[in-house]
């Protein structure tokens, strides 16, 4: 188990998002890091708005997305025997 914050320098790197994407995540996490949320034990209300967090839940699978048509196109699958 490591916290995002030790995997990002390596997923960083290996992105294929453009680095003020990448810049824009990593702040998130550090913010979602000092927020008081349930995860981390806290019960006191997090600064975030429901709003917010609609537009980070979408924008990470955006994210995810766009990775995943980047990575397809920069290591496409073999064909196999003509298939």
């Amino acid at each position: 188990d490591q916290p995002l914050g030790s995997f990002f320098g390596r997923y960083k790197k290996d992105s294929k998002l453009p680095s003020a994407i990448l810049d824009y995540i990593e702040n998130i996490y550090k913010k979602r890091n000092t927020e008081p949320l349930a995860g981390h034990g806290n019960l006191k209300e997090p600064e975030i708005t429901k709003e917010q967090a609609i537009v980070l839940a979408e924008m990470t699978k955006a994210f995810l997305r766009i990775e995943r048509q980047l990575f397809n196109i920069t290591y496409p699958k073999k064909e196999k025997d003509g298939v």
